[in-house]
């Protein structure tokens, strides 16, 4: 019998979805943190949408900087021991996230500037902010994002 098909499975799930809750409650304790984190599609769902608007990020750098905690929640999960005996669950859960991972990837660029933090995700800036993110960039660190993405 197929494992997804299978009661193993859901009992499984089950599991997993109650450590999740479990390991992130241990981190977080504010109602808004928990509402966010509360469930793997959640947490993807959230990580993928704060990616998607960085396509074209509107707000400050100060916003996106606060925007990047939820990557720092995803990588909470990822690195916990206890999740990642969910083998299969894990591991789907990984995959979705190292999708929108690279995305990220592909519209920001590494700054050696920002070298000093640990999280790859917080040493990149991203290409396409709008005017209130480009002037917090050229005001900080004397980069003009329209030049840089024309080179």
């Amino acid at each position: 019998m197929n494992y997804e098909y299978s009661d193993t499975y859901w009992d499984d799930y089950k599991q997993f979805i109650q450590l999740f809750k479990d390991v992130m409650m241990s981190k977080y304790s504010d109602t808004r943190s928990i509402q966010m984190y509360h469930s793997p599609n959640t947490i993807i769902e959230v990580w993928g949408q704060v990616v998607g608007a960085a396509e074209y990020y509107p707000w400050s750098i100060y916003d996106w900087w606060d925007d990047l905690s939820v990557r720092d929640a995803v990588e909470f999960i990822l690195t916990n021991e206890k999740i990642k005996s969910f083998e299969y669950f894990y591991d789907n859960f990984k995959k979705q996230i190292e999708d929108i991972d690279n995305k990220l990837l592909n519209i920001s660029f590494e700054f050696s500037v920002l070298a000093f933090h640990k999280n790859w995700w917080e040493r990149r800036i991203l290409k396409y902010g709008q005017d209130e993110y480009k002037a917090n960039v050229r005001e900080l660190y004397e980069i003009d994002l329209d030049t840089y993405k024309n080179e």
